[in-house]
């Protein structure tokens, strides 16, 4: 089932550094992703470059995320402003490749978000009877607790990011790391002259900080 992204400030969150993930994504040379572990999962080529995954330690993911982490960093950062994430990967389907149809693990129980960072109409996921292709900027979310399957039709790489996050904080607010300090004025009552020392202390007076 496809989610109201209005309703989860992750969404316009994400929307809001898609040009600095896409500048990051864009420096990744091909050969430093790797394949998707479970090949059964699809046919063809599916490729990941995880930033993150809940259970690294059980693939033997430790020594790749954190390598892959120090390769973006301002990519990591913004990440780290969501609330107890458990997944983050850039994901790469080659053309001709199916991911069967399949629901995900009941646990942890996440909802999945995706980001275009270089799609086409011919890129399609499809959830019960709704099918969707990404866009470039938007975020597409959904329930993994439906039966879905993606493809790539087309004849270029299909690219997106995927984020996991947790039911119970999806929909809390984020701290955007970018945006967190900010200057503004108390109320005031009227300054004195406008340039007078006077009116200079007062306006410095009336200045408060954000933290």
């Amino acid at each position: 089932m496809f989610l109201n992204c209005t309703d989860y400030p992750i969404a316009s969150y994400l929307e809001r550094h898609y040009e600095t993930i896409l500048g990051e994504y864009r420096q990744i040379a091909g050969e430093e992703f790797v394949p998707w572990t479970i090949e059964e999962a699809h046919d063809g080529t599916w490729l990941v470059f995880p930033l993150l995954v809940w259970n690294a330690a059980l693939h033997g993911l430790e020594d790749l995320i954190d390598r892959n982490r120090k390769r973006c960093p301002q990519t990591v950062k913004i990440l780290n402003q969501i609330p107890g994430y458990t997944i983050a990967s850039f994901s790469r389907l080659g053309p001709g490749t199916h991911i069967y149809p399949h629901i995900d693990a009941p646990e942890p129980a996440v909802y999945r978000c995706h980001m275009g960072m270089g799609t086409s109409p011919d890129n399609f996921i499809r959830i019960g009877g709704d099918t969707r292709s990404w866009e470039a900027v938007k975020i597409l979310m959904f329930d993994g607790d439906y039966l879905h399957e993606a493809a790539n039709l087309g004849r270029d790489m299909r690219t997106i990011m995927i984020v996991d996050i947790p039911r119970e904080t999806a929909s809390q607010q984020i701290i955007d790391p970018y945006l967190r300090r900010r200057y503004s004025l108390r109320p005031s009552t009227t300054l004195p002259d406008k340039g007078s020392s006077a009116w200079w202390a007062r306006l410095l007076s009336n200045l408060r900080w954000n933290p």
